[in-house]
C-alpha cells in the first residue's frame, strides 16, 4: 500500500546481541547493467508451507521490465499481495460500478504460478473515491454501502479464490485512539466489527485480517489492537489474523518487543502475518546501510519463524525502483531486496540464507555462525546426571520416529545415531509438583524447554523463567488416552507438538495436530 507519512513512527533501536550474524559471503553487488540470477535455492523452494511474498504493481504484466518482473515473482514466491489494484478507488471507482481487469489479471498470475492471493483491502480511510470520502451519509446508508462493497468485491473471488483478505486497514492513531475515517465518523466504533462479520458471512472460506503499520512492538498502538481483536475472540467476531506491515528504517527494531508482542497475538488464537515489510536506507547508499538493511530483514524473520502462528513474511515490492518510499521519504529508497535491475541485494541472501536454515537445505551463503540463542556446544558433559527413568518419546502418528535433538533444536527422527540423541531422563519437574521434565543423557544438566514457540535442548540456568519453561504437565493423549500430550507449565493449553518434524510448542485443535501432539515414553 502507499501508507501516510506517520509511517516514521518511533526510534526503533537494535537490542544488543540481537542482529543475526549474515556471513560475509551475502555481500552481493547491488548495481547492474543486467540481473544475474541469485545463487543458492529460491526463497519458495526452501520456504515450503511457509509464505513468502511480495507486492506487485497494478501494471505488473504492461511494464517496460514486465518480464523480469514476472520471472522473479514466479520464481521466487509463493504468496502475492496487489498492492492498489484491489483497493476500493480501483474496483468501485463510481458507486455501484465495479472493474476488476487489473486484479483479475494478477489473481490469474498467481493461480497459474501456485502462489496464494493476499486481498488488499476491503475498507480503508484512504484511496477512498470522492464519492465514499464525501458523500452525504448517515450510519444506515454508508454501512449499506461498505456493505455492498464488500459483498460485490469478495464474491468475484468466492470460495477460496483468495488466500487472505485485509478486512480492516490502519484504522487506529499512534496513540491507539481510533482513526478518524469517513467510516469511524458517520458508523462509530462498530463499523470494524461489522465489516469482519459480513466479510464472514460474504466468504467463509477466505481468512480475515487487521492490518496496520507500527503495531510491531508492544505500545499504544498496538495495544489498542490487541485488544480490539481479545474482545473480537471473546465476542465471537469473526477474525483470523492480525497484519504487522513493518516499514522500517535501519534504525533497527527490538526483536524482543516484536517477540513478545507476536506471542500474545497468538495466545488470543489468532496468526500473524509480516505484510508490507520494507527497509528503507539514506540515499545514496553504502556497503554498510546494506548490511544494516540485511540484518534487520533476517532478524524479523527469524522471529517470525520461531513463532508458529506467524505464517507469511511478504516484502512490498520487488525491485528498489517500484517501491513507494522515496516519492513519500524524500532522501530515503533502495528499501527492498533486489536493485533496481533486478540483482539479489544482501537483504535477498539474508532471508534465503534464514529460511534455509529451518529446513536444513544448504545454499550459497549458509550461516555458518552460531543462531543467536543457541546453545554452545559443551566440550564435556560435566553437569551431574539427575535421579530419572531414561525414556525414548515415541510419536504417535510417525512411530518410526522418536524425539531427539540435533543442533539442540527438538525434533523427530529416525534411525537416531547415535540413539543417546533420542534418550532423555524423565524427572520430576523443575518448577513444580505433579510434572515432569526431560533431561538429556549424553548432555546432563541440559532439557528439553521452549523457546520463541520451538523446542530447544538447552542448559538449565537455574532461572525460574528457565524451569517454567523446561517443565510440562503430562495429559492423556490428546488422540488416545493410553498414549501421552504435553501441556506446558507457564503456557497453559500449549502442547508440545512437531511440524515438519521439528518440535514446537503451539495450541492445539483438529485431529492432524491432535496427532502431532501425542507421544509415548519407551
Amino acid at each position: 500500500m502507499h501508507p501516510s507519512i506517520a509511517r516514521l513512527g518511533g526510534n526503533r533501536l537494535v537490542q544488543a546481541g540481537m542482529a543475526l550474524a549474515l556471513c560475509t559471503a551475502i555481500v552481493a553487488p547491488t548495481q547492474a547493467a543486467t540481473a544475474n540470477a541469485p545463487t543458492g535455492q529460491r526463497l519458495r523452494n526452501l520456504a515450503g508451507n511457509f509464505l513468502i511474498g511480495y507486492a506487485a504493481m497494478s501494471n505488473f504484466n504492461t511494464a517496460s521490465d514486465s518480464a523480469q518482473f514476472q520471472e522473479v515473482a514466479r520464481t521466487e514466491f509463493n504468496f502475492v499481495t496487489p498492492e492498489n489494484a484491489m483497493k476500493w478507488d480501483a474496483t468501485e471507482s463510481s458507486q455501484n460500478n465495479f472493474n476488476f481487469g487489473g486484479a483479475d489479471t494478477l489473481v490469474n498470475f498467481a493461480q497459474a504460478n501456485n502462489q496464494k492471493v493476499h486481498g488488499h483491502t476491503l475498507v480503508w480511510h484512504n484511496q477512498l473515491p470522492n464519492w465514499v470520502a464525501n458523500g452525504s451519509w448517515n450510519s444506515t446508508t454508508l454501512t449499506n454501502v461498505m456493505y455492498n462493497h464488500i459483498d460485490k468485491v469478495m464474491n468475484h473471488w468466492s470460495d477460496g479464490q483468495i488466500y487472505a483478505w485485509d478486512v480492516v486497514n490502519e484504522a487506529f492513531e499512534e496513540n491507539g485512539t481510533r482513526r478518524s475515517s469517513v467510516f469511524q465518523r458517520v458508523i462509530g466504533n462498530s463499523y470494524i466489527e461489522l465489516a469482519f462479520r459480513r466479510a464472514k458471512a460474504a466468504d467463509p472460506v477466505t481468512k480475515l485480517i487487521y492490518n496496520d503499520y507500527n503495531i510491531e512492538a508492544i505500545n499504544s498502538k498496538s495495544n489498542a489492537t490487541y485488544n480490539m481483536i481479545a474482545d473480537f475472540k471473546n465476542r465471537g467476531v469473526p477474525i483470523d489474523g492480525v497484519g504487522f506491515q513493518m516499514h522500517l528504517t535501519n534504525g533497527g527494531i527490538d526483536y524482543n518487543s516484536l517477540a513478545q508482542n507476536m506471542q500474545r497475538f497468538a495466545n488470543i488464537g489468532v496468526d500473524i502475518y509480516i505484510t508490507e515489510m520494507d527497509v528503507r536506507l539514506p540515499t545514496p547508499t553504502n556497503s554498510s546501510d546494506l548490511a544494516k538493511q540485511a540484518t534487520i530483514y533476517q532478524g524479523v524473520l527469524d522471529v517470525c519463524l520461531k513463532q508458529p502462528r506467524c505464517k507469511a513474511f511478504q516484502v512490498w515490492g520487488i525491485p528498489d525502483k517500484y517501491s513507494w518510499v522515496p516519492s513519500t521519504f524524500p532522501g530515503t529508497g533502495d528499501a527492498l531486496i533486489f536493485d533496481n535491475n533486478y540483482n539479489a541485494k544482501p537483504a535477498y541472501y539474508s532471508i534465503q540464507s534464514r529460511l534455509a536454515s529451518q529446513g536444513g537445505v544448504p545454499t550459497a551463503t549458509p550461516v555458518t555462525s552460531t543462531p543467536v540463542g543457541a546453545t554452545p556446544t559443551p566440550a564435556v558433559p560435566t553437569a551431574t546426571p539427575s535421579a530419572g527413568t531414561v525414556r525414548r518419546i515415541q510419536s504417535y502418528n510417525f512411530q518410526s520416529r522418536y524425539v531427539r535433538h540435533q543442533s539442540y533444536r527438538g525434533r523427530i527422527d529416525e534411525n537416531v545415531s547415535p540413539v543417546e540423541d533420542s534418550q532423555f531422563r524423565v524427572v520430576a519437574g523443575l518448577a513444580g509438583s505433579g510434572t515432569v521434565s526431560f533431561e538429556s543423557v549424553n548432555f546432563p544438566g541440559y532439557y528439553l524447554r521452549h523457546r520463541n514457540g520451538e523446542i530447544w535442548l538447552d542448559a538449565s540456568d537455574g532461572t525460574s523463567q528457565f524451569k517454567a519453561d523446561a517443565t510440562w504437565y503430562r495429559r492423556a493423549g490428546l488422540a488416545n488416552g493410553g498414549w501421552s500430550s504435553y501441556e506446558s507449565y507457564n503456557y497453559p493449553g500449549n502442547y508440545i507438538r512437531h511440524s515438519n518434524y521439528l518440535l514446537i510448542l503451539g495450541a492445539v485443535s483438529g485431529s492432524t495436530q491432535q496427532a502431532d501432539a501425542t507421544f509415548r515414553e519407551q
